[in-house]
C-alpha cells in the first residue's frame, strides 16, 4: 500500500519522476554501452595487467580506463535503479479522486 506523500508535498512527486527518468536513462545507457563495448567489468577479469570486459563467457580486451568506467557506471545503476523503484511506492503518481 503506497503512502501518498505527494498530496502534501507535490515537489516530492516531481523530484521522484525526475530521479526515476534519470535512473532509467542511466540503465539504458549502461546496457547500450556494455553491448557496444563487448561486456561489462563485473563479468570481466584482469589478467597479467590486461583488462577484459565479459559477456556470456566471452571477453573483450579494453584499456584500464574503460574497465574502471564500466565498474563505476555499473555501480551507479545498481544504486539508482532500486532506489528509483522503491521511492515510487512513496512518491509516485498520486491517487485520483474517486479512483481505486
Amino acid at each position: 500500500m503506497a503512502i501518498d506523500f505527494s498530496a502534501r508535498h507535490p515537489a516530492l512527486s516531481i523530484a521522484h519522476r525526475a530521479f526515476f527518468v534519470a535512473a532509467l536513462v542511466n540503465f539504458f545507457a549502461f546496457a547500450l554501452l556494455a553491448a557496444h563495448l563487448g561486456g561489462d567489468a563485473s563479468s570481466g577479469k584482469v589478467e597479467a595487467g590486461q583488462y577484459f570486459l565479459g559477456f556470456k563467457g566471452g571477453y573483450t580486451a579494453v584499456s584500464k580506463q574503460v574497465f574502471e568506467y564500466s565498474k563505476v557506471h555499473e555501480l551507479s545503476v545498481v544504486l539508482t535503479l532500486p532506489i528509483a523503484i522503491l521511492t515510487g511506492f512513496f512518491f509516485g503518481r498520486p491517487k485520483t479522486p474517486g479512483g481505486a
